[in-house]
């Protein structure tokens, strides 16, 4: 499709064509990240557990604090390279 990702530190960028101009996907922090839905920015935080796992991921969306609850990811999320997070967090905003 011609689309290319660019990760930049803790930053990913996505561009639809050479073109295009380069749009800001997601950050990661470690308390979670900042999602880019349609322009606006999502503050999604991780719940983990004593072990250090994630267990939920809560979002503050206009003025409203939701839970996901999904497939666990370990603390190694954090080591993962950004491909791999992408991939994740792709499927989580689905």
């Amino acid at each position: 499709n011609g689309s290319l990702t660019y990760y930049r530190s803790v930053f990913t960028y996505a561009q639809e064509s050479p073109s295009a101009a380069e749009v800001l996907q997601y950050v990661i922090h470690p308390e979670g990240f900042v999602w880019n839905q349609n322009g606006t920015f999502v503050y999604k935080y991780f719940k983990r557990d004593h072990l250090g796992s994630t267990r939920v991921l809560l979002a503050a969306e206009n003025g409203v604090l939701t839970e996901d609850i999904y497939k666990i990811i370990s603390s190694s999320f954090l080591k993962m390279t950004n491909k791999e997070r992408l991939k994740i967090l792709n499927e989580l905003s689905m």
